[in-house]
């Protein structure tokens, strides 16, 4: 007997099958685990009459051996999102900057005139779609918030021209924020990203400013400011070494932050990368993370807590994947860079995404000559890498980050051994969470705005 594409796993010892493919997922009996694990030896008519349930309601009975990939997004897709970098100095001296002190390799303010091609190229390049995004990065942006404040009023001024509307963001260190900048913010409905890592011992260790003094004590009280007006402003916070991730989003919530996100400390690509760091720091401790947070996650279903599902639901990355998994929406890619997005460097050049500014080996072109060179990134990596072709994390992950693969690997097309340990299992507790949900439990989810509807097939993009 042969069966469809699908990934065995046990937790707290029960077991469980998700059928890759379908995206469906159920606790299983023994019986049926060993006739999946005797595949294609096993014959229906051994089975009892529980195992052949198990077997017919996942749809796991295949005709044939081999499953086909379904084919991946189109081959052309018009870049809406640019990161700008407006400046290539920072005042931080970030221990595992992966952009070398905030300069990429040529450290420097963007000038208005490149900022003007900037925002024409991005038009041009945008084709019909109607929204386009400005994410103002650096360096620290508000080191030239001159130029900012000239982007914004150029953006609108073309977007009127030419029917666009464009939505802005900034990822700042926080430091430099003030009442006028802020309320340009608000103003503008620029949408901020603070990069802050928790607690005073650990971003004073990890984000000092250049002269080596701790930046917390003056950050901080900035930050509890602009949550004034930006109550919902989201902290990104970057693990590295022994840092748990509980304890920074304690901390982070302890401060005001409602929402947040960690990522793990990746090298730079300016230097010899100590792969070891990219590999091995903090995904042992996210691993045990999405196990508590899964059966933390479940509970709060189940008691129907919806404070604590929304402080899930902005605190973990499993309910947008519980969310993804219900409404079976499988990623081809594991975000736009290179295709949908761009980085932006201070002279114009056009590179893979922010991460990548500065590395000649991943410039896909500049804006003053047009056409950006992309073809190379228009493959869906579950469709041409090896290691993602037959991964079980495969539509939730789509393939993962290009800079996390760099750094761990040295290729964008080789996976992080890292991130796909951190990947799959989080893939297992979504399956698992979602085993455990009834008819009911999912109806609760969707009325409550916790997990979104499917969206309706005839809803196109503008």
């Amino acid at each position: 007997m042969n069966f469809k594409a699908h990934h065995k796993f046990v937790h707290r010892g029960k077991r469980y099958v998700l059928n890759i493919e379908a995206m469906l997922t159920s606790m299983i009996c023994d019986e049926t685990w060993w006739a999946l694990h005797a595949a294609p030896s096993f014959t229906f008519s051994g089975l009892s009459q529980e195992a052949g349930r198990d077997l017919q309601l996942l749809d796991l009975i295949a005709s044939e051996s081999k499953d086909v990939v379904e084919s991946a997004n189109p081959t052309s897709t018009p870049i809406r999102n640019i990161a700008l970098f407006i400046t290539q100095n920072c005042n931080l001296a970030c221990i595992y900057c992966y952009g070398k002190d905030g300069g990429y390799g040529s450290s420097g303010h963007m000038n208005s005139t490149t900022a003007r091609m900037a925002i024409d190229w991005l038009i041009k390049q945008s084709g019909d779609v109607k929204t386009l995004g400005i994410a103002f990065f650096g360096g620290e942006p508000l080191l030239n918030f001159s130029l900012m404040k000239k982007v914004v009023e150029y953006a609108r001024q073309r977007g009127s021209e030419f029917n666009k509307d464009f939505e802005f963001s900034i990822t700042t260190n926080g430091s430099l924020l003030t009442d006028e900048k802020i309320a340009f913010l608000n103003e503008n409905k620029i949408n901020p990203i603070v990069s802050f890592d928790g607690s005073k011992d650990v971003q004073d260790t990890q984000r000092p400013f250049k002269d080596g003094q701790g930046s917390y004590d003056v950050i901080e009280p900035k930050i509890r400011k602009l949550l004034n007006t930006f109550p919902n402003a989201t902290a990104r916070a970057t693990l590295k070494g022994a840092t748990k991730p509980k304890e920074v989003t304690v901390a982070l919530n302890k401060i005001g932050f409602r929402s947040t996100h960690m990522t793990i400390a990746s090298p730079s690509l300016f230097e010899v990368p100590d792969k070891r760091m990219g590999e091995e720091c903090g995904s042992q401790s996210m691993t045990t993370d999405l196990d508590r947070d899964a059966e933390d996650l479940l509970q709060s279903i189940k008691s129907r807590d919806v404070d604590r599902l929304r402080w899930l639901k902005e605190n973990s990355d499993l309910v947008s994947r519980l969310t993804a998994f219900f409404n079976k929406e499988k990623k081809y890619f594991g975000c736009g860079a290179g295709r949908a997005y761009v980085g932006v460097d201070n002279t114009g050049g056009v590179f893979l995404c922010a991460r990548f500014v500065g590395k000649a080996e991943y410039k896909l072109g500049n804006v003053f000559e047009g056409q950006p060179s992309r073809g190379k990134y228009m493959n869906s990596p579950i469709r041409t890498v090896e290691e993602c072709k037959n991964c079980f994390a495969r539509y939730i992950c789509g393939g993962g980050c290009y800079h996390e693969n760099v750094g761990a690997s040295g290729a964008v097309d080789k996976p992080s051994v890292s991130y796909c340990r951190i990947m799959r299992r989080s893939v297992e507790m979504v399956a698992y969470v979602a085993s455990q949900l009834t008819d009911g439990d999912r109806k609760y989810l969707s009325q409550s705005g916790i997990v979104r509807s499917r969206s309706c097939p005839f809803d196109f993009p503008a």
